[in-house]
């Protein structure tokens, strides 16, 4: 679980000794011990660097939006909403989306404009209102 950050990592906590007695010290590697350096004063960023960072994040963080989009879309196709292709794709947009802080790469407009116009209403239990359809 070492570098885990929770943000949709899958974890496994076995407690079943049928399964434990399986799992010798061998097969168990020890968690690796990653070495910082101190940070370089030269090296970190610039005021201009971090307010420049903090724009294109704010511009570029449509988590919210592509997560209503996806539970519009789930309802709206019925209970096996979430199973469509279309439904599976804009969950991995999301995906993508989550890790957007850490690595910089964010969505592109492109690929989730199309699914934005499958979306008819909003449900019930979003309480919005239908001319709220999600617009970038």
């Amino acid at each position: 679980m070492a570098g885990g950050d929770l943000d949709g990592d899958v974890y496994m906590v076995l407690w079943d000794e049928s399964v434990l007695k399986y799992l010798t010290k061998d097969k168990i590697q020890k968690p690796a011990i990653v070495k910082t350096k101190e940070a370089d004063p030269k090296k970190l960023p610039k005021e201009k660097e971090i307010s420049k960072h903090l724009e294109y994040y704010f511009k570029n963080d449509i988590l919210g939006m592509l997560q209503n989009l996806h539970d519009g879309l789930c309802d709206q196709r019925g209970p096996d909403g979430p199973m469509e292709p279309r439904c599976k794709e804009l969950g991995q947009l999301i995906s993508n989306q989550v890790d957007f802080a850490k690595h910089g790469v964010c969505t592109d407009k492109e690929e989730y404009d199309e699914l934005k116009k499958l979306l008819k209403h909003w449900p019930d239990f979003m309480e919005k209102n239908d001319t709220e359809i999600p617009t970038r």
